[in-house]
């Protein structure tokens, strides 16, 4: 509590630090919620996660653009399908802004954007 104290101080409206949900929800100091957002990430929407695998023995090899794509797809019609969730993606230029990849990204948002009711 300590800590939210001094983001909210600091003026930050939302943070995204949390992994405990998948739809966002205000923090709460002493038992009331405050004017601050948590956005919640999770590993899953982070490319240093999906862009790679960690098993071995491929430990850490790339997967391919459409490959991730496609998980990406998954889970965006799992939680569209649950209703008032969110996706809130990590995106490292080293991994997402190669040329294949950006390419393969822009898909992947024209694929959410197809499906505007699911989308805000």
């Amino acid at each position: 509590e300590y800590s939210t104290e001094m983001v909210l101080k600091a003026g930050f409206i939302y943070s995204s630090n949390y992994r405990d949900s998948d739809g966002p929800f205000f923090h709460r100091v002493n038992g009331k919620d405050v004017p601050l957002v948590e956005l919640p990430k999770d590993s899953l929407y982070d490319d240093g996660f999906y862009m790679c695998t960690f098993c071995d023995p491929l430990r850490q090899s790339m997967k391919s653009p459409l490959e991730a794509i496609d998980m990406m797809k998954d889970e965006f019609d799992g939680l569209a399908e649950e209703g008032g969730r969110m996706m809130t993606f990590v995106f490292h230029p080293q991994l997402s802004g190669h040329p294949g990849r950006c390419k393969a990204l822009s898909e992947f948002i024209g694929y959410m954007m197809a499906d505007r009711k699911s989308v805000v």
